[in-house]
């Protein structure tokens, strides 16, 4: 049953992991990137070097955490 619902949905199942905790990974990590996404376009219109600063090292963090490379 796993399988079918895998297969509609479009979840690839990790080793070891059930159809249920694949999916919370899948959700946490799509939260994850909407979080960064809007960190960065906050940081492009921050004017105080400070708080844009803070704010890139939340990015970095959170790409760190994810195991995102660095974007050039």
């Amino acid at each position: 049953m796993d399988n079918i619902i895998a297969q509609v949905g479009g979840v690839t199942i990790a080793e070891g992991s059930t159809l249920d905790e694949q999916i919370a990974a899948n959700e946490q990590r799509a939260k994850t990137l909407r979080r960064i996404e809007q960190l960065e376009k906050k940081a492009e219109t921050e004017k105080q070097s400070r708080r844009k600063w803070e704010l890139a090292e939340e990015v970095k963090k959170l790409k760190a955490e994810m195991g995102i490379e660095k974007c050039v």
